[in-house]
């Protein structure tokens, strides 16, 4: 789980700078997140 929190930090430092990459960062980030969260309630560490 940290190295995919560590990742999506990363992300967002991203998002910052390319503004115009905005909209298709957000939905790739709420895919992955829903993704993770499936993830954690089907493989609890």
């Amino acid at each position: 789980m940290k190295v995919a929190l560590g990742f999506s930090f990363s992300e967002k430092k991203k998002k910052k700078k390319k503004k115009k990459m905005l909209k298709r960062t957000t939905i790739d980030e709420k895919w992955r997140g829903f993704l993770g969260l499936s993830l954690c309630l089907t493989h609890p560490m």
